[in-house]
C-alpha cells in the first residue's frame, strides 16, 4: 500500500526569511519574519497568530486533529518528531506550493510565544 507522501521532515532543507509557514497545520499562514540567533541557536521569528492560537481550547483541538490527519494519511514524519507534538509541542510547517514542490516540511517546533506582541520563536 503506498503511504501519502505530502507531510516529509527534510534536514537539508533551507530555511529562509519570508517563506511562508503554519503551526497546527500545511496550510499557508503566515511568513518566517527572520532568522535569528538565541544563545547561539538557529532560530525563527514570526508573528505568533502564524504559529500559536490564543485560545488554549482552539490549539489542544488543532493538536488533535493534526495528529490524527498524521496517523490516518500516513505522514512520513520520524516518530520522535510525532511524540513532541503529542507532548504538546506546536509544530511549524512550510506548505507545499501548486507550481512547485508538493511536499510540506516540518521545519521547527514554537519555542515561545508573547500574544500581547505577537511575536513567536521557534
Amino acid at each position: 500500500m503506498e503511504t501519502n507522501k505530502t507531510h516529509q521532515y527534510q534536514e537539508e532543507f533551507t530555511l529562509k526569511a519570508g517563506l511562508a509557514i503554519s503551526g497546527f497545520s500545511t496550510a499557508s499562514k503566515g511568513t518566517l519574519g527572520a532568522i535569528v540567533y538565541k544563545d547561539g541557536t538557529q532560530m525563527i521569528l514570526t508573528n505568533a497568530h502564524v504559529v500559536g492560537e490564543e485560545d488554549h481550547k482552539e490549539a489542544e483541538k488543532n493538536r488533535e486533529l493534526l495528529l490524527v490527519r498524521i496517523k490516518e494519511r500516513g505522514w512520513q514524519l520520524p516518530e520522535a518528531l510525532i511524540e513532541r507534538i503529542e507532548k504538546g509541542e506546536t509544530p511549524v510547517f512550510h506548505p507545499p506550493y501548486y507550481g512547485g514542490q508538493k511536499e510540506a516540511k516540518l521545519v521547527a517546533f514554537v519555542t515561545e510565544v508573547t500574544m500581547e506582541l505577537d511575536h513567536a520563536i521557534c
